[in-house]
């Protein structure tokens, strides 16, 4: 019994399989398990060393396994041409200001819109006599 554990230790650190069937600590404490059945260990599986095949091995113990994370790839957002027409300049003032929790100043507007600086100036004016944003500090917000 201590015997073949060590025969058993022995065989698994040099790389083999031990003997056939469960080993004696298995077979001992499957005796004191209630309803308790030994089984056989399964045959190991041969691989028979052939020359080089082209076709790949299909089976599924010879295709390794990865988990891994898929991330899309989303395209980063396009600044606003500069030579914009007015209206649409003024579309891109207001979706910027609408997305900003906290404001935005005229310069991050000239620096998001990529636009100069005095038509991002005027489009602002145009959109606080509309009512559609309003200066608060140094900052515009939606109204």
């Amino acid at each position: 019994t201590l015997e073949t554990l060590r025969r058993e230790r022995q065989a698994m650190a040099a790389g083999q399989e031990p003997s056939d069937g469960p080993s004696a600590v298995a077979r001992r404490i499957a005796a004191r398990l209630p309803g308790a059945e030994v089984m056989a260990r399964p045959a190991p599986a041969v691989v028979a060393a052939t020359s080089r095949s082209t076709t790949p091995r299909t089976s599924p113990a010879c295709v390794p396994r990865t988990a891994v994370a898929v991330l899309e790839a989303t395209p980063a957002p396009q600044p606003v041409p500069a030579a914009q027409a007015g209206g649409a300049l003024e579309d891109a003032i207001r979706l910027e200001v609408r997305g900003a929790l906290r404001g935005l100043s005229t310069e991050e507007l000239v620096r998001v819109t990529d636009a100069p600086r005095a038509r991002v100036e005027a489009a602002l004016e145009v959109l606080a006599v509309r009512g559609a944003v309003a200066l608060r500090n140094t900052r515009w917000w939606m109204t």
